[in-house]
């Protein structure tokens, strides 16, 4: 998403999540859909710009920074409350 790629991806555990609208999401033990969504993104212009536009939209809401700083976070919070749990 990042690169401008439109993207095709599993419809399983966190990428829906992940990837919200801006992917085709599909069913990864069935290769007739995958197959039908790649034909999808190959030959239709109108859907491969709206999913690289919502694709690049989507990913910068995810930075490694944000990422450290929120995982920083809580381990300073657990780390205060085991401090007061002393």
């Amino acid at each position: 998403m990042a690169t401008g790629i439109p993207v095709v991806a599993a419809n399983r555990t966190a990428i829906p999540e992940i990837c919200s609208k801006a992917a085709l999401l599909v069913d990864p033990t069935q290769p007739l859909a995958m197959a039908a969504a790649l034909s999808r993104v190959i030959n239709n212009l109108g859907l491969r710009r709206a999913l690289i536009s919502k694709g690049l939209a989507r990913a910068a809401l995810f930075s490694w920074r944000k990422t450290a700083e929120q995982t920083l976070a809580v381990f300073e919070m657990v780390y205060n409350k085991s401090r007061e749990a002393q």
